[in-house]
């Protein structure tokens, strides 16, 4: 429907609660840092196609379009720093190995339905999965095509 539609393009600026403010305080500081190593094209490729590709898996996996924020961009972060970090041991991006073990762990106990059990509703468990994967992607294309 066209307003399905509307709300899909639209989920990359809205703030559903405070782990989605704390998601864009992320891409605030780490997105940066990613923007200052990597550069701005970068950065934006990897944001905008991170974000769009999660939402629109959330959306076509559940036909759903009431969730939001941003956390399969920060997904997408994560996995692109994630994949360059491996040959630079943590070192690139100076994210600690412990944020990169909670982020799959995370990822892990949503598809579990635990963390709606314990209060955190309903968690877009593809967005975060198809932002990561994107990210995983697009961290690869840059390990083999970028000159770092």
């Amino acid at each position: 429907t066209p307003k399905a539609k509307k709300e899909v393009k639209t989920k990359l600026a809205s703030y559903t609660s405070k782990l989605s403010l704390s998601g864009s305080e992320f891409i605030s500081k780490k997105g940066s840092k990613i923007e200052i190593i990597d550069g701005k094209g970068v950065f934006l490729t990897l944001f905008l196609i991170s974000g769009l590709s999660s939402n629109l898996g959330q959306y076509f996996s559940t036909g759903d379009y009431l969730f939001g924020g941003l956390s399969g961009a920060v997904y997408g972060l994560l996995g692109y720093c994630f994949i360059l970090d491996l040959d630079n041991r943590g070192q690139r991006y100076d994210l600690p190995n412990a944020l990169y073990i909670f982020m799959f762990i995370w990822l892990l106990v949503g598809f579990t339905g635990l963390l709606t059990i314990f209060g955190f509703g309903n968690v877009a468990n593809i967005a975060h999965l198809v932002g990561m994967i994107a990210g995983f992607i697009l961290g690869l294309i840059a390990k083999y095509t970028l000159k770092f």
